[in-house]
């Protein structure tokens, strides 16, 4: 098995449990029991009696029958649908493979339900006219009086066949769900093995998940329902036909009236139906708009486009809300019909009998006529209500399986032939033939002759790889290269047989494995995820993790390999993520192993650990295809592929590509990248920065948790991503940190001590590598702060082996990562985040994950799900974390909106509807004896009156409440959107996504569909009853008594059956998650799992997934039968009990016939209308979480500074220079408290371009996004243009400096709404932009609908550079001053890169540029640098003066990049017009000196002198420090780049003065039009300039050609 089967989340016990049930209750159902016990669930008493006993109650304590497996419904579908495939082909129907599959038993249930009608008549109109007629019989004639015993034997009779109806209704129900289970199990079982065929996820992963969320069903309910459909029609004719029988020719209204109602109910149900339709699309449209906004929120606030998307999706809310108002309306509507129907069509009749009939001429209507009639029209109540159910889920079946047959006939995936040539090759063709015979292809691992490939949805004319030819030898090394969408991917999916072949021939030996370039990890064990599947072997295992540096993971994880891993490895960095998945590949020992850049989510250190020891080392004796971007590399592998477009543009080994062209080193040295060498990403993978929602007091001293529950803890609270396991050196060193890899060894952490510390001999303290000495007396109220944070932080962890390296660094790297990407990933909070793969669409696929967490979600979150622990107050005194009482919620529904007044208002107009119908029911028995009555046409016509003032309120009422539930679900939506928007990004750190877009969607629908739909039920249902009850007393006053006790008889079966109900209703919701998480899985993995050929256990784990759902949901819908079927028992006794008194107290003639119609008919819509009240009021109570969480939502969000403040707003065209002032700037991210910015201060002159350089964790980011204020600075000041950015409204602020974004994000729309949304420029200024970015050209010619054309799936129709280059206008359409960007790395080809870099560069030229430097090739373009460490600016100066400063900051970093990247740099610099050697750093003679001397007095008074901070320990390569006095003198140039000077001059511990220096220095720096530049552009055709793509590099050269421009 791929994922070791596991006990349930709902059981803690171990499988060893002393616990006194052993056995599975099976749950029973179809002609497995006895009559009696089916009919009356005698054996679901044993398993309420089990719930209720078993605490640990889980879908292991409930087995499924054989006919119920998700494997025997799916191997009987699967057989049928085969079957369907071979006898119509295309035409091919899944309606008819699920006919034959399951329709014979589900047609038999027919009789059950022609039975149930036979029963209902038989009581409604046989046995009550019978009564009726014994009462008026001893009235007439009271000298003959009958024996009561007779009217006793009609009152059993009804009891009897009262009984009879409900049993036969409720099998009905029971064993529609059951097969209605068959069908839904069958059905996913077909689209999943479907899924495991498909060369890819065809419309994404979301549609497949929808198929089976939606469609899936929609059927299995259309089964459940459906046998309403004809049997409603059915019994229309039977009432028709009883009614002739009894009043003859004064049935016509009836007829009229019933013919007419039955397609009027069914146009109704099919409008409903439609309405409901549109609704659920514009509710689509509506959260896919909010998960894009949600995704990419901060990216919104940068622009400061919330107004947009206010908008947007405030016009989609009113059209949905159109849409939900219209079904609403049809709905009640339809109700209005289904109540007032059987009164119009008594009055009707009655009419009709008066003037057509003798005795209704003179006013002697018999009461058993008038209330048999009654009777029998109040039954048509029930079909009526469940017709338009049963055309609504039949319309929608049809629809399903319209798109089910689509799904199941897609082109499948060709299995891959091992070791023979393809089917596809020509045998006739006598060079293949020839190549066969030379055995040349027995010597190869793979063989590829002209071959073309394409994936399902590509032309024939235009396939994916075109002309590929490759002949790869065993054991050898072969990289492939080339730009983004160049066919790396897709050549190693051809290798594995995962496209289509469509010529040429492909012959590949040996088994395969394969690390995708986005790491597929399972939620199973860390082990397992390694293993997966093969036999174990302890010391293969160990050497593994030894090659892929593993080991150090393993030791930081609290429980080893037995860590089990979160979704999509959600608490595992991206490198872990990476190295596991390499790691299964080595351990499948496969013998050819296909890797899709592994080493691009590492660090250096690592890549080059895993490079050597793993890939030339371990696998030495495999074939290795190795997809790479990291060029270094190339020049150990024994073979290069080149690809171009689709093709290989070159092969060979990497001397005989150097030698066609130099500039391949050229490539590797300017492409490289300026990087932490401890790196970044590998933060703690289980620190919690946060209190998890159900710790109490965190920090309170309370004690650590147990380690051994710590497994569970981990995955449910959703904790850290990360893992500091990737700082194997945290000094510095390369080989030293390997030794450390190879020689750590796995650690089990059963070992860890009771109170959380680490046993002695673990892990060493890694606080001595990166401590801090913060005991300076004089130091600022910050480091207090700091360490307070630490403590509490340590507190939080306690229980983890990673609380020994929390400390302030730490934390700030945890932050300051957090901040690098603009995208919220994947339905968690974003500290949790990965880093984002940029060759892919980012934007698409976290929006579309985000959104299909509404599926993967469990169904019951509890409480509280803010992420914040918050207590949830609803304005009553109560304060709850847990259970809020159901009164609470229910008052702060009815006061949302429309206030409590008009809500109460509601329920007394239903009451007094139901009370008019009740007194018009009462009058009748005015109109009715045995006598002449002179004044009947009076009592007619009141009885008249009383029919048109119910119908009128039937409709009135549910307008009513419509009205008021509408108010409520927009007052809710509208108040926590405003909320949501409002927020600021800490809020979104730590909540995650997919709680909040769960509001907009799960608790939304409950508030806007589900709720109204059940009130508005459980309104039509009690009055009825209770009106019912009622008016039986009146008549019958000895009726009290049974009513009480019956009525505790009822409260004894609901407290029976609620909490079995609760327990499997949370069963069920918590096992629906993992089936849509399993399937999710599949879809991301389909190459893997095909390739390691792991099918078959992938779908028997799928299989128990369906069964632990459908034991839960089946198990459910059996306790809800039998607590109906005892409810309708109560009713049904109810019924004997009033006809048994009406029959007594008639002899003596205090009751006549027409009172004892009157309680007869209506205690028998009890049968029908009790248990729905019941089953009503518990759907409402069902809605309370919903509820709860929107009331949280609403209350507990905080709120960003103003968008504007009129007192202080700047200027129209500020800021007119773009002069940037940072003044003692502290920052801290609030729920943290630790300072990621430390007393800040820089000055930037306008015009200069800033290049930002430094370690993850220095604060480069932070600093960036600082002059947005997404994160408010606690100390100090920011200054634009002399303007305190504090003082002015956030949309001030965020609409005047333009942002470029690494991740290049467009939104669904048009080109001009993603360009301008608020339509402030021309067409000319758009096109301009256009036209700048190299765009204008392309949508002119292809693109008719020019400006307008849509952008749909998150710019998916647009290639990647494309999408950064949108980005790029985008910002150039805010014609700000300021630019900040964040350089792109890894985004694009080097072709579009070097695009990227031009337009940047011409576009703002005129800018002040604040960019986060990557590359050696963007570093020299800039006019400064800036060197942040520690949250400090350490260094400020030309590069050309940093990298002399062989002390510096700048110096070391550069130099940790590689052993000859300081000689590169400085070889660029030199190329670039800027002198480098003999420029000696600023001497204290320079004009910066006279200001740079003035910092050592500032430093004095934060009486912070020399703020060494122990920080050496970090660069071991920096020379010692110097002395104070030395500082001064030299702050001004590179010189204060020393390693103990960076606290007195650029240092956030220095001081403005720092500042001023910069201001004198300024007169150095080059702007736009200084001699620099005019060096650099005079120059560059000397310069050799880097090629233009990569594949450049192999085309060969003349000596002197022209180089490029």
């Amino acid at each position: 098995m791929p994922l070791s089967h596991r006990r349930s989340r709902y059981s803690s016990k171990e499988d060893s449990s002393s616990s006194e049930f052993e056995e599975p209750i099976l749950l029973k159902g179809g002609y497995s029991l006895n009559f009696i016990s089916q009919w009356f669930f005698l054996w679901v008493i044993p398993l309420l009696h089990r719930i209720k006993s078993d605490p640990d109650f889980d879908p292991d304590s409930i087995e499924l029958q054989k006919e119920e497996s998700a494997q025997y419904a799916g191997e009987r579908l699967s057989e049928r649908w085969r079957q369907e495939e071979i006898d119509y082909k295309e035409k091919a129907s899944i309606s008819r493979a699920l006919m034959s599959a399951f329709g014979r038993p589900y047609l038999m249930l027919a009789f059950y339900k022609i039975f149930w009608i036979i029963f209902t008549y038989l009581g409604a109109y046989l046995f009550v006219k019978r009564l009726i007629s014994f009462v008026e019989s001893n009235q007439d004639d009271g000298l003959t009086e009958k024996s009561p015993t007779v009217g006793y034997l009609y009152a059993l009779g009804l009891f009897l066949t009262s009984i009879a109806s409900s049993v036969c209704i409720q099998q009905v129900m029971v064993e529609c769900t059951r097969i209605g289970v068959q069908v839904r199990a069958g059905l996913m079982v077909l689209i999943y093995r479907k899924s495991l065929k498909l060369s890819s996820a065809h419309g994404g992963i979301g549609n497949i998940i929808n198929l089976i969320s939606n469609d899936c069903n929609r059927v299995a309910e259309s089964f459940v329902n459906f046998h309403f459909l004809w049997s409603s029609a059915l019994e229309i004719l039977v009432v028709i036909a009883l009614a002739f029988v009894e009043l003859k020719i004064a049935a016509i209204p009836a007829l009229i009236i019933l013919i007419l109602l039955f397609p009027v109910q069914y146009l109704l149900s099919f409008y409903t139906a439609r309405a409901n339709a549109m609704a659920t699309n514009s509710t689509t449209a509506r959260i896919h708009i909010m998960s894009e906004l949600l995704t990419a929120i901060k990216l919104i606030k940068f622009y400061a486009w919330e107004s947009y998307f206010r908008d947007r999706v405030t016009r989609v809310r009113a059209k949905e809300m159109d849409e939900i108002r219209r079904g609403m309306y049809l709905k009640i509507t339809s109700f209005a019909v289904v109540f007032s129907a059987p009164v119009l069509t008594t009055l009707a009749c009655v009419c009709v009998y008066e003037l057509t009939d003798d005795r209704g001429a003179t006013g002697a209507i018999e009461a058993s006529v008038v209330f048999t009639i009654l009777s029998l029209f109040n039954t048509l109540r029930y079909p009526l209500i469940m017709l338009p159910v049963a055309v609504k889920t039949t319309l929608g079946a049809l629809l399903s399986f319209d798109r089910l047959d689509g799904f199941l006939l897609l082109p499948e995936v060709e299995p891959l032939i091992h070791g023979s040539v393809s089917d596809t090759m020509d045998s006739d063709d006598s060079r293949s033939a020839s190549v066969v015979a030379g055995g040349l292809i027995g010597r190869l691992r793979i063989y590829i002759k002209d071959a073309d490939f394409g994936w399902p949805e590509s032309q024939e004319s235009n396939p994916t790889l075109k002309f590929i030819s490759m002949s790869i030898k065993p054991k050898e090394l072969v990289a492939i290269v080339g730009d983004v969408g160049s066919g790396k991917s897709s050549t190693l999916a051809a290798i594995m047989g995962q496209i289509r072949l469509r010529e040429g021939e492909r012959v590949v030996r040996g088994s395969l494995a394969y690390v995708p370039h986005d790491a597929w990890l399972l939620n199973a064990t860390l082990k397992d995820n390694i293993v997966f599947g093969s036999t174990y072997n302890r010391q293969k295992y160990n050497d593994i993790l030894r090659v892929c540096a593993l080991n150090r993971d393993l030791s930081l994880l609290s429980a080893g390999d037995e860590t089990e891993i979160g979704e999509r490895g959600i608490n595992l960095s991206q490198g872990q993520r990476q190295r596991v998945s390499l790691a299964r590949a080595v351990y499948s020992d496969a013998d050819i192993m296909l890797l899709d850049d592994p080493l691009s989510g590492m660090d250096a250190q690592i890549g080059k650990h895993i490079f050597q020891e793993c890939i030339k080392g371990y696998l030495a004796n495999k074939t290795v295809i190795y997809v790479t971007n990291q060029l270094q590399h190339l020049g150990d592998c024994d073979h290069i592929i080149v690809m171009k477009g689709g093709s290989i543009e070159a092969q060979g080994t990497f001397d005989e590509l150097m030698a066609n062209d130099v500039n391949l080193a050229r490539i590797v040295e300017e492409s490289m990248e300026i990087e932490d060498p401890d790196q970044i990403q590998e933060l703690m993978s289980e620190i919690r920065l946060e209190p998890a929602m159900d710790d109490p007091d965190v920090g309170s001293g309370s004690s650590p948790v147990n380690p051994t529950t710590e497994k569970n803890l981990t995955i449910q609270r959703g904790t850290f991503g990360r893992s500091l396991s990737g700082r194997f050196n945290s000094l510095g060193a390369t080989d030293t940190g390997v030794e450390d890899l190879n020689s750590i060894s796995v650690q089990r952490r059963s070992s860890i001590t009771k109170n959380g510390k680490n046993p002695v001999g673990g892990r060493p303290n890694l606080l001595s590598q990166r401590s801090y000495s913060m005991n300076n007396t004089g130091a600022s109220n910050y480091a207090a702060a700091n360490e307070q944070t630490i403590h509490r932080l340590r507190e939080l962890n306690a229980h983890t082996i990673q609380n020994q390296i929390i400390n302030e660094q730490t934390i700030s790297r945890m932050i300051e990562r957090n901040q690098m990407t603009i995208l919220g990933s994947m339905g968690q909070n974003r500290l949790t985040g990965a880093p984002t793969n940029r060759e892919e669409n980012t934007m698409a696929r976290a929006v579309e994950r985000n959104q299909l967490t509404i599926h993967s979600l469990s169904g019951r979150e509890g409480m509280l799900s803010g992420g914040r622990g918050e207590r949830l107050d609803l304005g009553y005194g109560v304060k709850s974390r847990g259970g809020v009482p159901g009164w609470a919620v229910a008052k702060a529904y009815l006061r949302k909106g429309t206030g409590m007044g008009v809500s109460i208002a509601v329920a007394f107009i239903f009451l007094a509807t139901h009370g008019l119908r009740v007194f018009s029911d009462y009058w009748l028995t005015f109109t009715v004896g045995p006598d002449a009555k002179t004044d009947f046409n009076y009592y007619l016509k009141v009885y008249g009156g009383l029919v048109a003032a119910v119908v009128v309120g039937v409709y009135a009422r549910t307008f009513f409440l419509s009205w008021v539930v509408f108010k409520k679900s927009i007052t809710y939506h509208d108040r926590i959107f405003r909320k949501i928007l409002r927020a600021p990004m800490s809020y979104f750190d730590v909540t995650p996504l997919a709680k909040i877009l769960n509001a907009f969607a799960r608790h939304m629908y409950v508030v806007d569909e589900v709720l109204p739909d059940s009130i508005l039920q459980l309104l039509q249902h009690a009055p009825l009853d209770i009106g019912t009850t009622i008016l039986v007393i009146v008549i019958v006053p000895w009726s009290a008594i049974t009513v009480v006790v019956l009525l505790g008889l009822v409260w004894l079966l609901i407290k029976l059956s609620s909490h079995a109900d609760d327990v499997l209703k949370g069963m069920e919701a918590a096992t629906k998650g993992p089936i849509f998480a399993h399937m999710a899985a599949t879809l991301d993995g389909l190459f893997s799992i095909r390739v390691y050929g792991a099918e078959q256990r992938f779908d028997a784990y799928n299989l128990g997934k369906i069964d632990d759902n459908h034991k839960a949901f089946f198990a459910m819908m059996q306790v809800r039968s039998w607590l109906a079927l005892y409810l309708d028992i109560i009713s049904s006794i109810f019924v004997l009990v009033t006809a048994m008194f009406v029959v007594y107290f008639s002899r003596d003639g205090s009751l006549d016939a027409s009172q004892v119609g009157l309680a007869i008919t209506n205690a028998l819509q009890l049968l029908i209308f009790g248990q729905w009240s019941f089953r009503s009021a518990a759907e409402v109570m069902s809605t309370k979480e919903s509820v709860c969480q929107l009331e949280l939502y609403g209350m507990n969000i905080p709120a960003e500074a103003p968008d504007h403040i009129p007192e202080t707003q700047p200027p129209v065209d500020w800021p007119s220079r773009g002069e940037i002032e940072f003044k003692k700037v502290v920052l801290r991210y609030q729920s943290y408290g630790v300072a990621v910015l430390k007393k800040v201060s820089f000055v930037v002159q306008p015009g200069e371009k800033i290049g930002v350089v430094g370690k993850m964790g220095s604060g480069k980011t932070t600093l960036l996004i600082s002059l947005l204020r997404v994160v408010e600075a606690a100390e100090g000041k920011i200054l634009i243009d002399d303007v305190d950015i504090r003082e002015i409204g956030l949309q001030d602020l965020r609409s005047k400096i333009a942002i470029i974004p690494q991740e290049p994000v467009l939104f669904v729309g048009t080109i001009r709404s993603n360009l301008d949304p608020f339509h402030r420029r021309t067409d000319q200024d758009i096109w301009a932009a256009l036209d700048a970015v190299h765009l204008s050209e392309n949508i002119k010619q292809n693109m008719p609908l020019k400006l307008e054309t849509p952008i749909i799936e998150n710019g998916r129709n647009f290639s990647l550079g494309q999408r950064q280059l949108f980005c790029i206008a985008r910002a150039i359409l805010f014609q700000s001053r300021i630019l900040v960007l964040d350089e792109a790395t890894s985004a694009v080809d080097l072709q579009t890169d070097l695009l990227i870099q031009e337009t940047i560069k011409k576009n703002f030229a005129n800018c002040t540029v604040l960019m986060i430097a990557h590359r050696l090739n963007t570093i020299i373009e800039c006019d400064k640098i800036l060197v942040m460490e520690d949250g400090r600016v350490v260094e400020f100066d030309h590069a050309s003066k940093l990298i002399e400063n062989k002390e510096g900051y700048f110096h070391n970093l550069v130099s940790q990049s590689g052993p000859d990247s300081v000689a590169r740099l400085k070889t660029m610099l030199g190329e670039h017009g800027q002198t480098v050697d003999g420029d000696q750093p600023v001497s204290k003679d320079e004009p910066s000196e006279t200001h740079s001397t003035e910092s050592v007095p500032e430093a004095k008074e934060d009486g912070q002198p020399s703020l060494g901070l122990s920080l050496n320990q970090q660069s071991p390569t920096v020379a010692a420090p110097h002395d104070v006095a030395q500082l001064g003198i030299s702050s001004g140039s590179s010189s204060h780049s020393n390693l103990e000077g960076r606290g007195t001059s650029h240092s956030g511990e220095g001081s403005s003065s720092s500042s001023s220096s910069l201001v004198t220095g300024a007169a150095n720096v080059s702007t736009p039009s200084s001699p620099v530049v005019a060096t650099v552009a005079t120059s560059s055709s000397a310069v050799h300039q880097m090629p233009r793509s990569l594949e450049d590099v192999f085309a060969p050269r003349a000596p002197n050609s022209k180089k490029d421009e």
